[in-house]
């Protein structure tokens, strides 16, 4: 389901790998109040994919909670995606970044479950590591041989030193301490001045905020934008202000036809407040103006 991370747009040599489908767009309310939305796998588009039942997916892959959009599939969506996986003989690959046990940006309840199909993988970047770019992956004894044979040869020298230092914070819990007690509240607080900062500053205009349910980022779609947010990065670039377009994360889909792709803003929360207080009202003083154009 796009929009997914960019990343992953750019891991083939070339051609395309990746086949994704747009989502189900529901119109919500968030802690009793209008303005919101939430992503929601299309799973009956899903299931009639041509290249799923010719057996030419390899495997599914989903984030949770996703970058860019903050939305965390749901229990139910996870179950019917692992059962998906089981049937054509697939795994199902999540990306946890950002998800339970650490950091645990995830303002929402969930289950963290797997088995013998499933890969999942974590990182230490969130949790204060952003460098040692150390990754860990829970999956069948095979898929973790294969990893490692890859890293043996993609790597020359496969950086230890992320392990070293996280290898302490295992042992005693700290890691789920400073997942719980520090990132996961911060990110909370910073959501939450993020969310009343955006609704002040558009008020009674057509822009939408998905469902804060995770991650460090904020996903705001501007409906009916005149202009397609890639050109209002230029502008707001020019201003001073930074956030990332929606264009780049639909991968695997052609947004030619589909308006919703360039009508989305990814905006970090992860500055303090003054610098986000100063960016949202920038951002809603350009995009006022382009309404009214």
């Amino acid at each position: 389901m796009s929009p997914e991370y960019v990343g992953y747009a750019d891991v083939q040599v070339e051609g395309s790998y990746f086949v994704s489908l747009p989502p189900i767009i529901e119109k919500t309310t968030h802690e009793g109040r209008e303005g919101f939305f939430k992503y929601k796998v299309d799973f009956d588009a899903l299931e009639n994919l041509e290249e799923l039942n010719n057996n030419k997916i390899g495997a599914i892959c989903c984030s949770r909670p996703t970058n860019p959009t903050g939305n965390v599939l749901t229990d139910g969506e996870m179950a019917h995606l692992k059962q998906l996986a089981k049937m054509h003989g697939i795994p199902l690959i999540i990306d946890n970044a950002y998800g339970a046990p650490f950091p645990n940006i995830i303002h929402t309840s969930t289950t963290l479950e797997w088995d013998d199909e499933a890969i999942l993988c974590f990182g230490l970047s969130k949790i204060g590591l952003l460098g040692v770019r150390t990754g860990i992956i829970i999956a069948h004894p095979k898929v973790t041989k294969a990893v490692s044979n890859m890293n043996a040869i993609v790597n020359l020298s496969p950086v230890r030193f992320g392990a070293a230092i996280a290898t302490p914070l295992f042992e005693n819990d700290e890691i789920i301490c400073l997942s719980d007690e520090l990132i996961s509240p911060f990110y909370k607080k910073q959501s939450i001045f993020a969310i009343r900062r955006l609704q002040e500053e558009f008020a009674d205009y057509p822009v939408y905020i998905h469902q804060p349910e995770g991650a460090i980022f904020l996903w705001v779609w501007f409906e009916g934008l005149p202009i397609s947010t890639t050109k209002l990065y230029q502008i707001l670039k020019q201003q001073g202000t930074l956030i990332i377009p929606s264009e780049h994360f639909f991968v695997g889909m052609q947004t030619a036809d589909y308006p919703h792709a360039k009508e989305c803003i990814r905006l970090s929360i992860a500055q303090d407040d003054h610098t986000l207080d100063q960016g949202i009202k920038t951002i809603g003083e350009v995009v006022r103006r382009l309404y009214h154009n």
